[in-house]
């Protein structure tokens, strides 16, 4: 069997064994030095993507959960989206951020005080960025008063002040598409690199923000927590609290901002860890953050697969060494390297199913 051209290991056999996560024939130089295996020292480690409003994947993940706590129906609400005018505020899209999300709730008053909306309509409210790095809001707002759109179109733009508005009325077969339109992820981009690892599209000044305290009196500003989704009193219609918003910023005696982009690649560095029985059981389970690159952990995977030291379950769904996890949260690890029983010489008698998410 031969390998394409620049995937032969060291000793001659062929990569594609790692490819498809397939140990080398029987007898192999790699294959000899596979003896027994202890269950201690091996764990099932699979991608983990925590719900989160920068990626595609993870904003699905956020709108399925919205969608589980009950959606009112939006037949003759109004979309409404409300931009930033970069001359307003010198081309810096930080200034014009910080403005725009310090009128929002203002604007929302304004708007209620105007009689645009009656004070008790439901709605919710999404952050998103454009593709040049500038925020904007989108708005699903219960319209019920006398207004027409004309009018509608002509005051909002007066009250909102600090750029454009657009207004479209929300049809009954237009549902889907206005709020689904409203979950995107905050800026139209999801690119993956060789390992399958998102990207976080964000933009920098937003990333890199971090403002310290400068007289001990301000607290430290950073954007490592903000407020992407917001809702009314009432807008779910499955009994949820109230009281328990989406992105609800902690006491600040108990949290210290750092930089969003430190969050971002935390995340992006993530894995789950499980341990399972020797017949592939699922037992017990736990996020963990690696210390390193995600990509060089799986290129290391894909090395140990190879050597029969690891075993491809699925797409980025592995039995590796416990010794190649380099975690922060040891003591997660050493109870399921405890319970698990699952080694890579086990793994090839498994059924073939998907061990990605089982």
């Amino acid at each position: 069997m031969n390998s394409e051209p620049g995937f032969e290991a060291e000793d001659g056999a062929p990569r594609q064994y790692v490819l498809k996560g397939i140990r080398p024939p029987a007898g192999s130089p790699v294959d000899s030095k596979v003896g027994p295996q202890d269950p201690a020292d091996f764990i099932h480690v699979r991608r983990y993507k925590a719900p989160n409003w920068a990626t595609t994947e993870g904003v699905a993940k956020k709108r399925r959960a919205i969608e589980r706590k009950g959606l009112p129906g939006f037949a003759g609400w109004k979309f409404v989206t409300l931009t930033l005018d970069p001359e307003k505020f010198g081309h810096d899209p930080l200034k014009g951020y910080q403005a725009g999300r310090r009128k929002l709730s203002k604007f929302m008053h304004a708007c209620r005080e105007a009689g645009l909306w009656s004070k008790s309509a439901k709605w919710c409210w999404k952050l998103e960025f454009q593709r040049n790095g500038w925020a904007h809001w989108h708005l699903l707002i219960e319209h019920r008063p006398k207004w027409t759109e004309h009018e509608f179109r002509e005051v909002l733009p007066k009250l909102w002040g600090h750029g454009f508005t657009q207004v479209e009325a929300v049809r009954t077969d237009d549902y889907a598409y206005s709020f689904k339109y409203a979950f995107k992820p905050v800026l139209q981009q999801d690119d993956e690199d060789l390992f399958g690892v998102s990207t976080y599209a964000l933009p920098d000044w937003f990333l890199d923000h971090y403002r310290p305290s400068t007289d001990g009196n301000d607290k430290p500003e950073s954007f490592s927590r903000v407020r992407f989704w917001q809702t009314s009193k009432g807008f779910y219609t499955g009994g949820l609290d109230d009281e328990k918003r989406d992105d609800e910023e902690p006491p600040a005696s108990c949290y210290l901002p750092f930089p969003a982009r430190a969050a971002a690649d935390r995340a992006g560095s993530t894995l789950q860890v499980v341990a399972r029985t020797a017949t592939g059981k699922y037992v017990k389970s736990a996020v963990v953050t690696l210390l390193g690159c995600v990509s060089a952990f799986w290129s290391a995977t894909a090395w140990e697969t190879y050597r029969g030291r690891a075993w491809g379950l699925a797409v980025e769904s592995f039995i590796v060494p416990t010794s190649q996890l380099n975690i922060r949260e040891t003591w997660l690890l050493k109870e399921l390297k405890e319970r698990n029983r699952l080694t890579p010489q086990r793994a090839e008698l498994l059924p073939d199913r998907n061990w990605r998410t089982c």
